[in-house]
């Protein structure tokens, strides 16, 4: 019987190939965290290379990883509403800005996300904004900075995960997740973690066990999504 685990704040640095071909996970301390016939990695491009730097794969995989290119850059949180269009009926939940650079240079972008509409907590004031790539001052308090990195995609990067990263990717057990692997975004990051866990063994309703009514709508509602249908098929 499968008994699934979720292990919280646990650091994990390495993944090492066993002898008899399973996986053992390691964390900062070289302790084992367990052993597994088949792993997924659902970070970044150049964090996957790390926990694979002393483990012998695929030459060219290893390659790969390594050319998927990250940029780190501010994410702001604040109230400053002058980041957002004036008029109301122009403000979507995501709200572009661009630069306009001097000739031969690259333009820049801003994004300000209106949180309190992504996560469907009304309209209180003062809103509450998330501004990445910030290019213009903040009037007001920020409260609070957090550093993300994020890759960069561009035509390099769509060769590499559309012509060569399907031939690697699940071979030998190892499976790579999260948008860098199908393009950009959140969909993809959620599509590409659902396509490893059916490499894997994503159970079927009819095989799963839930905890609540509304964990197995939640469910069904996922894998009856017709990207998820094209990689699983039917898991009814």
């Amino acid at each position: 019987m499968l008994k699934e685990k979720i292990h919280l704040g646990v650091t994990v640095s390495k993944v090492h190939k066993r002898r008899d071909g399973r996986f053992e996970v390691r964390d900062d301390m070289g302790n084992s965290r367990g052993v597994f016939d088949d792993v997924i990695l659902a970070t970044h491009a150049d964090t996957s290379a790390e926990l694979l730097a002393h483990m012998p794969i695929n030459p060219v995989l290893r390659w790969l990883l390594r050319q998927i290119e990250y940029t780190s850059v501010g994410a702001y949180l604040h109230s400053d509403s002058s980041f957002l269009p004036s008029e109301e009926r122009w403000r979507a939940m995501y709200n572009l800005k661009y630069t306009s650079p001097p000739p031969g240079e690259a333009s820049q972008m801003e994004m300000t996300g209106r949180m309190q509409h992504i996560f469907g907590y009304g309209n209180a004031k003062p809103e509450l904004l998330l501004t990445v790539g910030n290019l213009s001052a903040i009037a007001g308090p920020v409260y609070k900075k957090f550093w993300w990195s994020h890759m960069t995609f561009d035509l390099w990067h769509m060769i590499l995960i559309t012509a060569v990263l399907p031939h690697l990717n699940g071979r030998s057990h190892l499976h790579f997740a999260g948008a860098w692997t199908l393009a950009v975004g959140h969909n993809d990051g959620v599509i590409s973690g659902v396509r490893a866990a059916c490499a894997v063994g994503l159970p079927a309703v009819a095989n799963k066990t839930f905890a609540n009514a509304a964990e197995q709508s939640a469910y069904e509602t996922l894998i009856k999504r017709p990207k998820v249908q094209n990689v699983c098929g039917n898991l009814q």
